[in-house]
This record gives structure tokens, C-alpha cells and sequence, in this order.
């Protein structure tokens, strides 16, 4: 029989805790969300993320990372397994010297306006903003989140 070796690519993940302690949500995510392919759900053994797959729907309890693999495929994966099959890609990330109080755009979403950086996330690779220029007209949406500090420039 033939032994194959994954081949070494970079996907982004997440860790979702299912509940008020979760800090970070990707935009990826946030999207999915919105489209109606995630959504979540409670019954008697708690909280519930149910993703809609490229095999279908899967579910994810509080603890799984969500991974979206090379082909912005999303997907929960279990802890154990996660940390067998992954390591962080630079360990080490070089990020914007970006600090709460400063007013920063977001690179790809420039109809967001200026925001307020209010607090950066524990990992350090992203920071919650608030954009109150937004135009709400647009969407009901409300672009107050954590956002990817590669993401992000300061105005000055």
C-alpha cells in the first residue's frame, strides 16, 4: 500500500467557545453567517453550530476550531485532531502598530468610513473597531467587530 504525506498549506481557523467569552470571529465567518450556510441552534446538551459543508452539514460544539481550508471551504474540526494536523504559521507575525484610540479604514471595505479602534484582541492579531460612518442604508448591518489588524490602516 502507498503512504501519502498532506501537503503543507496554510489554512485560517478559529477556536469557537459557543458562548459570550468568544472574542474573535473572523469576517469569513461573519459572512457565512449571514448567507445562511452556518447558523446555530440549542437543545438540552447546549449550544450548537451547524456548517454546511462541502460533504454536507456538520456540526461543531463549543471547543472545535472552524477552519476554512484553500478554497475558502469552511469546516469544524476537534481539538485533538486540530492540533495533531496544524501549527501555527508564523508563530511570530509582524502586525501594524495599531493601539485603541486610533482611527483606522479597513482595506477592503471602504464603505465602512472611519472606525475607532477600541481594544485589541489577547492574541494580538486583531482589534475591535466600531465604524460609525457607516452607512446604514446599505445594510442593517452593524460593522462593529474584530477585524484583522493586516486588515487595517491607521489614519492619520
Amino acid at each position: 500500500m502507498l503512504k501519502y504525506r498532506k501537503k503543507p498549506v496554510e489554512v485560517e481557523a478559529f477556536k469557537w467557545t459557543g458562548g459570550p467569552d468568544q472574542t474573535e470571529d473572523p469576517e469569513w465567518i461573519i459572512e457565512k453567517i449571514k448567507s445562511g450556510d452556518v447558523w446555530f441552534y440549542t437543545e438540552e446538551r447546549g449550544t450548537f453550530m451547524q456548517i454546511r459543508t462541502l460533504e454536507g452539514e456538520m456540526q461543531a460544539s463549543p471547543g472545535d476550531y472552524i477552519i476554512r481550508g484553500v478554497k475558502g471551504e469552511i469546516y469544524p474540526c476537534k481539538p485533538d485532531i486540530f492540533e495533531l494536523t496544524y501549527e501555527l504559521a508564523d508563530p511570530t507575525p509582524v502586525q501594524p502598530a495599531i493601539q485603541p484610540g486610533d482611527k483606522v479604514r479597513h482595506k477592503d471595505h471602504k464603505h465602512f468610513g472611519i472606525g475607532n479602534v477600541e481594544e485589541i484582541a489577547k492574541s494580538g492579531l486583531r482589534a475591535y473597531c466600531n465604524f460609525p460612518d457607516y452607512d446604514r442604508r446599505r445594510s442593517s448591518w452593524e460593522p462593529r467587530a474584530y477585524y484583522r489588524l493586516d486588515k487595517l490602516e491607521v489614519i492619520k
